[in-house]
């Protein structure tokens, strides 16, 4: 067959183009076109090349065509068939739709990369220069002269191919701008993880400034869950409503006194709390009605707000061996293997130190928490006097805690070696959760707990603890 020479092809020998980063969605405008080639037929013939078994034709250009003619009933389409070598099918394959409309950054982002990787591997050469000392062009400035753009846009597109899918498509949805995302590439496929577990959580996604922060942070081997939360959760300039309100309207609402930091300091109430309030307040006034210092307890026709009741899932036991198999690839297992064996509520577990642990006796002091404070990961106390607990592990939990390398002071250190944050030990659940296949839990616990009672005696603890270690060791 001629170079270039027309002819007609069965639609049921051409196959789609391998890697085609075009996508051929089936909307109201295809089948407009099948509506129009039925009537009509096919205008412009379709360009193919032979596959390499000569099995059939591979089509470069007219995909969304052939598939109209399809659903049209039409059986054979106009075509020409280009004696061409793969590559020069790649660059005509793109040079071809690039210019179609309402094209996605990822279709954009894979076509500039098979373009480029295509006319790098026929040795493109140019004699033009692109500079007063006579450097030849390179190929990336020779694609982004015939695309029309920079080189540092298709430098930016190609860097979006680098991202995880479900964040790719948070860039076609318009949730991440092309530059963010260029940015964003550069993070290790874990930290993506950890980033969209974070985006997904907290229902935020990184502006610029973000971006550059969170590669920096990679770069420099510091970017690890806490920094992507602490990150994602700071408030962005351009997210900020205010509303002014006059100091003089304000002060009717304050005890005198109050100073203007202290109003803007000034938190609502949790439902939690305004129940106590209400209910201190009530016994107090209930008390001066029975000394008839009153005639009537005001509080009794108040109707406090409700606790939202949350529905606790629980890891059922037949899939913990599911849960930690996940966790030791995620290098999280000794974190939730002491967490199920002891119960230890998130800011508790992070609390222990190496010097609280007794290795011989098998005794965890707990005597502290973690808590996250105006942004920054503190040493608490413990919310009671009875939460100041000696608590007993098994033998296998005690060889899990031997077998991890003693490098900072705390035995779950963050990666500065300080205190882990709380919210670090939700979101790596979720993730390793979510990697297992593992429905979404609101607990860690697996609704076991060894500290439901603080009275009872090291030997009970001991024998509960060997009771769990026996539980969780079969599950491994």
């Amino acid at each position: 067959m001629k170079k270039q020479e027309l002819t007609v092809l069965k639609i049921e020998d051409l196959h789609p183009f391998p890697g085609n980063p075009f996508h051929l969605v089936e909307d109201e405008q295809l089948m407009e076109l099948s509506e129009s080639i039925k009537e009509f037929g096919m205008a412009a013939p379709i360009l193919t090349r032979p596959t390499d078994d000569k099995s059939g034709y591979e089509v470069i250009s007219g995909q969304r065509r052939v598939r109209a003619a399809e659903l049209a009933g039409i059986e054979s389409v106009p075509a020409f068939v280009l004696p061409i070598d793969r590559d020069r099918a790649i660059i005509t394959l793109v040079d071809s739709n690039i210019q179609r409309e309402n094209i996605l950054p990822s279709e954009r982002a894979f076509a500039y990369k098979m373009k480029l990787d295509a006319m790098k591997r026929q040795g493109y050469r140019t004699d033009l220069t692109s500079n007063q000392v006579g450097t030849k062009l390179q190929t990336d400035d020779i694609v982004a002269k015939g695309f029309g753009v920079s080189k540092t846009t298709v430098h930016r597109f190609i860097r979006l191919t680098e991202l995880l899918p479900p964040i790719l498509r948070m860039v076609d949805e318009g949730r991440i701008a092309l530059t963010p995302g260029a940015e964003l590439s550069f993070l290790t496929q874990e930290e993506q993880e950890n980033l969209l577990t974070t985006m997904e959580s907290e229902d935020a996604t990184p502006s610029l400034a973000q971006a550059q922060r969170m590669k920096r942070l990679s770069q420099e081997g510091q970017l690890d869950m806490d920094a992507i939360f602490a990150i994602m959760t700071e408030e962005k300039g351009n997210q900020k409503e205010t509303v002014k309100i006059g100091m003089d309207k304000l002060r009717k609402y304050f005890p005198r006194g109050t100073t203007p930091q202290q109003m803007e300091e000034t938190r609502g109430l949790s439902v939690k709390t305004v129940r106590n309030i209400n209910q201190m307040i009530s016994s107090a006034l209930s008390f001066a009605m029975e000394q008839r210092l009153i005639p009537t307890n005001p509080t009794k026709g108040c109707v406090p707000p409700k606790l939202e009741r949350r529905e606790m899932k629980i890891l059922p036991p037949e899939n913990l061996g599911i849960f930690f198999e996940e966790a030791r690839r995620s290098g999280v297992f000794e974190l939730y293997y002491i967490g199920l064996a002891t119960g230890l509520r998130q800011g508790e577990l992070l609390g222990p130190k190496w010097s609280d642990i007794d290795l011989d006796k098998g005794i965890i002091h707990v005597r502290r928490q973690v808590l996250r404070q105006n942004g920054e990961m503190v040493e608490a106390p413990l919310k009671t006097k009875n939460s100041y607990r000696n608590i007993a592990v098994g033998t296998d939990a005690i060889e899990v805690l031997k077998g991890m390398e003693q490098k900072a002071e705390y035995v779950f250190p963050s990666l500065f070696g300080g205190p882990m944050s709380p919210d670090s030990v939700l979101h790596m659940l979720q993730r390793v959760l979510k990697r297992a296949g593992l429905d979404m839990l609101s607990h860690y616990s697996a609704g076991f707990t060894l500290n439901t009672y603080a009275h009872v005696t090291t030997s009970m603890q001991k024998q509960a603890a060997n009771a769990m270690d026996s539980f969780l060791s079969g599950a491994l």
